[in-house]
């Protein structure tokens, strides 16, 4: 019986995966938009921040859900000013390499396509959001992103 060599690879993993910066710039943006959206519940925006706020809220699943869910201003500020505390949390916790953010992001990705493909139907295609949160999805799902997102016992380091 002949064995064959197996090739391990014997390269450390980086800390942190490159897409988690990436992650993280896409999530900022999400934090920004329900930032303009609050402003715009609040006061009216006028010039680029009218166009920024209208173009993010469009493309940022969670804050446009929001705004297709509630109309009154106080209660749009407070579902925004949660999502908001959870991006931050989401932020660090990726940042963090840890599990639960991974988790967080995962199950906001699904809602956020759902609620595209739902647009979709309605006759208002967000074919770039589509894209971006299919891309999240799969990018989540890697064998390496997977692998530094793993479960870990207690005290053992990232």
């Amino acid at each position: 019986m002949v064995k064959q060599a197996v090739e391990v690879d014997l390269r450390k993993p980086a800390r942190r995966p490159f897409g988690v910066y990436v992650l993280v710039a896409i999530l900022l943006l999400g934090v920004f938009a329900a930032a303009l959206e609050i402003a715009r519940a609040r006061s009216e925006l006028l010039g680029f921040w009218a166009t920024a706020e209208e173009l993010l809220r469009d493309r940022s699943g969670l804050v446009s859900l929001a705004d297709r869910l509630f109309v009154d201003p106080d209660v749009l500020t407070v579902i925004n000013g949660l999502i908001i505390s959870v991006w931050v949390l989401v932020i660090i916790g990726m940042w963090m390499l840890q599990r639960w953010a991974w988790l967080v992001l995962m199950i906001a990705t699904g809602v956020t396509l759902t609620f595209s493909l739902y647009r979709y139907f309605e006759g208002h295609p967000d074919y770039f959001g589509m894209l971006i949160n299919v891309a999240v999805a799969f990018y989540l799902n890697d064998h390496n992103v997977q692998r530094a997102y793993a479960r870990r016992a207690p005290g053992e380091p990232a």
